[in-house]
């Protein structure tokens, strides 16, 4: 359990830093043409929008597989349990702040103008990843850490 909880912490760092380097190439040369039709720019949301979806599935993961862990030994876990403020916790503030990033950068795409096919493209794939979160995390949402149960 330790293991998947480090593992989000671990995630998180790397976005920041691929944020920071991509922050970094946008404002050095962001009109420089790579390709014909891709700038720097375009490259770099592009870049984060992948790295997000990647660390966002690495997100639902380790926390379904953790919460299935503390299904199983409970009293090796104990947790606070708050009584008004259930919902404030890390998995609802990192699937925000993931899905505030590939917002982000999704506004940026489409902004500096990525061809109309890669903006569909990144479109759909910021639907899937937010399909699958509900989905995931549907027992969560719906009952609590409870009723989450291990999967077969």
């Amino acid at each position: 359990m330790r293991f998947f909880g480090e593992l989000r912490f671990k995630q998180l760092t790397l976005l920041m830093a691929v944020l920071g380097i991509s922050a970094a190439a946008v404002f050095q040369n962001p009109d420089r043409e790579l390709v014909g039709w891709l700038t720097v720019r375009g490259a770099v949301a592009s870049f984060v929008m992948l790295f997000t979806g990647v660390t966002w599935i690495m997100e639902v993961r380790s926390t379904t597989h953790w919460m299935v862990h503390r299904k199983a030994a409970p009293e090796v876990w104990p947790r606070h349990s708050s009584r008004y403020f259930a919902w404030l916790n890390s998995t609802n503030a990192v699937a925000v702040f993931l899905a505030c990033v590939y917002g982000f950068a999704f506004n940026c795409a489409w902004t500096w103008g990525l061809p109309r096919i890669l903006r569909l493209a990144f479109g759909l794939l910021g639907v899937l990843l937010a399909v699958f979160t509900i989905v995931e995390y549907s027992p969560l949402i719906r009952f609590g850490l409870r009723s989450a149960r291990p999967r077969a």
